[in-house]
């Protein structure tokens, strides 16, 4: 029943109104949500400006399929004075924390698509136990399937399924929380549909716990 109530909880309905017309640039550009990129775009090699464009759309062996190999890292470092108001573990040296991604994503067409991303957070030099909001050491971040049984110019329905990252509003209730080392993610499924200016998300998701038994690094 327990486990029940905490899927439960875990519906969410938005609604979002476009009023504005985007224009769509000539080069795609990056995007907070990694899988709201599209470079598809880049497979004509003309418009290749970065080193690393030819991996952003590799062709493969039919019209419209394409693979897209992505990576991320980031290095901060912290230093915290008297956490928990003086109850926590002082560091006076501070501590340095890692994050690196690693993503693929297959588009077998304009109807399916595949998106894989693993993740690892690292924390070096942190006094206390490891806590999974920063040591993570390697994860399945992100895995799901989209399906898309109606596309067409004003309409459109999406059905994903799998692990993914959620982002509505302004992020306080459902995000992937940018701020902290090891970014969340959710599992479930998600109903994706537009009409004419009109965005609709229907889902029922879970967050996901981070594994538990993480080790110290450094």
């Amino acid at each position: 029943m327990t486990a029940l109530r905490q899927l439960v909880a875990g519906a969410f309905i938005s609604l979002t109104l476009s009023t504005q017309a985007v224009a769509q640039p000539a080069r795609p550009s990056y995007q907070p949500i990694r899988y709201d990129e599209d470079w598809s775009r880049l497979c004509d090699r003309s418009l290749h400006e970065d080193p690393f464009d030819p991996v952003k759309c590799v062709p493969l062996a039919r019209a419209n399929w394409f693979l897209t190999v992505a990576g991320e890292t980031r290095e901060r470092y912290e230093l915290v004075d008297y956490p928990a108001f003086g109850f926590g573990p002082s560091d006076t040296n501070g501590y340095l924390l890692q994050r690196f991604l690693f993503s693929t994503d297959w588009h077998t067409g304009t109807r399916a698509r595949v998106f894989v991303e693993l993740q690892s957070g690292l924390t070096h030099g942190r006094n206390g136990v490891p806590i999974p909001s920063l040591t993570d050491q390697l994860d399945l971040h992100q895995g799901f399937v989209d399906l898309v049984p109606l596309k067409r110019t004003r309409h459109e329905l999406r059905i994903r399924a799998g692990r993914q990252e959620l982002a509505f509003g302004t992020g306080r209730l459902v995000s992937a929380a940018e701020g902290l080392n090891v970014r969340r993610s959710f599992d479930g499924v998600r109903v994706i549909g537009r009409h004419a200016d009109w965005t609709w998300n229907a889902g029922l998701y879970q967050l996901v716990k981070r594994n538990r038994r993480v080790r110290r690094c450094g």
